[in-house]
């Protein structure tokens, strides 16, 4: 098949100008100071619902939603019921009553026995992203862990937060391979332990750009700036982890953008995809998709360069304001900056893609 220059430019780099390390982090920034982690309460509430069988009375339900009277309401009807209104008694004892849910709970319990280290991960993931966006921002006081069958993954909600661990259960596990939207292999790469804290991280993120947006636009540079904010929070949580797993990408295909991103900057404004609003055309840069290096670039490799894009304006911000404040208080009104500027052309105009 034969390559388009631009493919073929992309490849050349990668093959023959060496490859860096995609496990490293890229030109990521770390607070000088130390960052505690975050005390937060977790709750196993896949065990606590393995105590009550699939003939669950309203009584023993009504015992477990006053225990849990900040997330089981949520659980049963906005998760496991599509925000459908049903009694949850009647809820839970369908969701019970399935053999596919008991065989997952069980398999839960085999792989996360108990979660040591996702907690340790989390809990210093949930300080630096208290630490960039301020105390008042986050406010978690419970992490839930639960399974819906594959229906929902990893969200916050005020001062609770869930993960639903059957998202996590590693690109082997035999179910995912029946489920339309996590059977492809590259999707199932992301579902292993090492990236929980990537999904809450990303869920923060989402939510605190999406608390101050306007308007997120129509053309491929609203949407690349849209999405590399919430990319560029997720890396600012995450200083220390891999950036194969903070961008969902394998070494090789982070290789491929960051020897690309001249190649790549250049290729959307030439062929005049930047400020197009026919999705059709640059939906397969911001979202995720399968990688054929003689076809094209990676899925997702725009809002990789989003993130690239709004990495180097706060970098400016960093020089701009060095030196009037503690460093605590500059970090925060870079990330303040950024969420709260909406027009994208503020961000690209002393752009200047990295030559790796």
């Amino acid at each position: 098949m034969k390559l388009t220059p631009f493919v073929f430019i992309l490849l050349f780099y990668v093959l023959f100008t060496g490859c860096g390390d995609g496990a490293k982090p890229r030109f990521r920034y770390k607070p000088l100071e130390k960052v505690n982690p975050y005390p937060v309460e977790w709750v196993r509430f896949e065990k606590e619902l393995k105590q009550i069988d699939s003939t669950v009375t309203a009584d023993k339900l009504a015992a477990l939603c006053n225990k849990y009277d900040d997330f089981c309401r949520l659980y049963f009807v906005e998760i496991l019921n599509d925000g459908r209104p049903m009694p949850m008694a009647e809820i839970a004892r369908g969701f019970l009553s399935i053999p596919e849910s008991a065989f997952l709970t069980d398999s839960i319990l085999r792989v996360y026995p108990t979660l040591e280290k996702e907690k340790k991960e989390l809990s210093q993931m949930l300080g630096y992203a208290s630490y960039f966006l301020g105390e008042q921002e986050i406010q978690l006081k419970k992490i839930y862990t639960y399974q819906s069958l594959y229906k929902f993954g990893a969200f916050v909600l005020d001062s609770i937060a869930g993960i639903g661990l059957d998202f996590f259960m590693g690109e082997n596990h035999m179910p995912y391979t029946m489920i339309e939207n996590l059977r492809h292999q590259y999707k199932r790469r992301t579902l292993s332990s090492e990236y929980i804290s990537s999904a809450l991280a990303a869920a923060i993120a989402q939510d605190a750009v999406d608390k101050r947006l306007e308007n997120a636009g129509s053309t491929l540079l609203n949407q690349m700036i849209y999405e590399g904010k919430k990319m560029y929070l997720k890396a600012m949580f995450l200083p220390e982890t891999p950036d194969s797993i903070v961008y969902g990408f394998t070494h090789y295909q982070l290789q491929y953008c960051e020897k690309g991103e001249v190649a790549l900057w250049e290729h959307l404004g030439k062929s005049n995809l930047l400020y197009s609003s026919k999705k059709s055309d640059f939906q397969k840069y911001i979202t995720e998709g399968p990688f054929n290096p003689s076809l094209d670039l990676p899925g997702n490799s725009g809002t990789w360069l989003g993130a690239q894009i709004i990495m180097q304006y706060a970098d400016r911000l960093r020089m701009e304001l060095s030196g009037r404040e503690n460093k605590k208080e500059t970090d925060r009104k870079i990330v303040q900056r950024i969420l709260e500027e909406q027009d994208p052309l503020i961000f690209i105009q002393k752009y200047k893609p990295r030559k790796s």
